[in-house]
Formats: structure tokens, C-alpha cells, sequence
């Protein structure tokens, strides 16, 4: 008997251990909250300016911003004076070389002579022509005589008008024995020498118009180096 309730307490025992291992231990935490994501920190500025340097390697030429031709504008005359060389400035107009004007002042003087003439000549058929008319009302003179009158003076009219623009072209030949410069720059080149016989359209100076250089520049390739 005594047995019997030794092996009860005993059992007893072993369930009491066992519960306690089941069911004894202190309830399991609840899982871990996950931590909070940390949090941007924002500071209020001012908006200003910053510099960031750059480095741009770049390569190119100088040349004339533009470039202007001056050459003779008449030809078969001898080059007589040289005022200007590279090198130079210059203002429009100013004079950089003439050419010899003998000839053209000959052939000025000579249209100066037919000019007047032809003035004459326009005189004589006026007058013809008026004392004409006054014959004419007497019926001395036919009206196909009368118009043979008129004819002449205008042919004497035609005749001057053509020796007056003859004396123009003349002068206007003499006026490009003087070789000017086109515009306000500086002189970069002359092909012209003292002496020369030029033709007309052949180069005599270069010029760089107002002096002005540009620089025709650009980069082998679009990389830039910042620091």
C-alpha cells in the first residue's frame, strides 16, 4: 500500500516537472517592433549664387572680321605714288595710291574742246532756225525747209548732250586715278608696286574693315574638366 502511494506522489511529481516545462515558462514577448526609419534633416537657406570653374580647352585662329578688296577700277595707267602700306589705318576715303593721269587730262582738255564746239554748233541752228521762221511767214520758204531747220537743231542738241556725258565718262576716269580706301580699317596686304601698269579689277590693297579680329576658335571635344 505504502508502495502504491510512493509511486503516486512520484508520478505526481512527474507531471507537476513536465507542466512546468509545457506550460510553467513566463509567456514569450511579443515580437520585436520594428525601429522607426531615421528622419531627413531639413535646414531652410537662402538661394544664392556659386561659381563652379571649368576648364575648357579650346584652340582656334584670328582673322579679320571682314576683309575688303581694293582694286582699280579703270586700266593702262601707270602706277605714280604708294601712300600706304600694310600695316596702316585708314579712314574711308583717305587716299592710298594714284595713278598717273596725263593722258586722262588730255583726254579731259581734248573733251572739253568738243563740248564747246558742239555748244556752238547748237547756237548756229538756232539761230537759223529762228531767222527761218521769220521767212518762212512770208511764204519764201517751203515747210519742208522749215523742218530741215528744225532737224538741224536737234541734231545739234543730240550732239551736245553726247559730247556732255562723253566729258562726264572723262571725269569720272580721271576721279579713279585716285585709289581710296573703301572704309575705316587697317591695311593687310598690297599687291600694288610703284610703277606697275594696272589693269582694271586687279587687286591693289587688302583691308580689315573698323580693324576688328574675331577669333574663328573651337574645342577638339565636348568634355570639360571641373575642379
Amino acid at each position: 500500500m505504502r508502495k502504491i502511494h510512493v509511486y503516486g506522489l512520484l508520478a505526481l511529481a512527474a507531471l507537476s516537472v513536465s507542466g512546468w516545462i509545457l506550460f510553467g515558462r513566463a509567456e514569450p514577448t511579443p515580437a520585436a517592433v520594428a525601429a522607426p526609419a531615421t528622419s531627413l534633416t531639413v535646414e531652410a537657406v537662402q538661394p544664392h549664387r556659386e561659381d563652379w570653374p571649368q576648364e575648357l580647352v579650346a584652340s582656334g585662329a584670328l582673322a579679320p572680321w571682314q576683309e575688303a578688296v581694293i582694286s582699280a577700277e579703270t586700266g593702262s595707267l601707270r602706277i605714280a605714288s604708294l601712300k600706304a602700306d600694310i600695316g596702316d589705318q585708314v579712314k574711308k576715303g583717305q587716299v592710298l595710291a594714284t595713278l598717273a593721269d596725263d593722258s586722262v587730262l588730255a583726254e579731259e582738255n581734248k573733251q572739253k574742246s568738243a563740248v564747246a564746239q558742239a555748244t556752238a554748233q547748237l547756237q548756229e541752228a538756232r539761230s537759223n532756225a529762228r531767222r527761218a521762221a521769220v521767212v518762212g511767214q512770208s511764204g519764201a520758204l517751203s515747210e519742208q525747209q522749215l523742218e530741215e531747220y528744225r532737224v538741224k537743231v536737234q541734231t545739234a542738241e543730240a550732239n551736245l548732250a553726247s559730247a556732255n556725258a562723253d566729258l562726264r565718262s572723262i571725269r569720272i576716269k580721271l576721279k579713279q586715278t585716285r585709289i581710296v580706301a573703301v572704309d575705316d580699317g587697317i591695311i593687310s596686304g598690297r599687291k600694288a608696286l610703284l610703277g606697275d601698269v594696272v589693269s582694271a579689277g586687279s587687286e591693289m590693297f587688302r583691308m580689315i574693315r573698323d580693324g576688328r579680329i574675331e577669333w574663328q576658335g573651337g574645342t577638339g571635344c565636348p568634355a570639360t574638366a571641373r575642379r
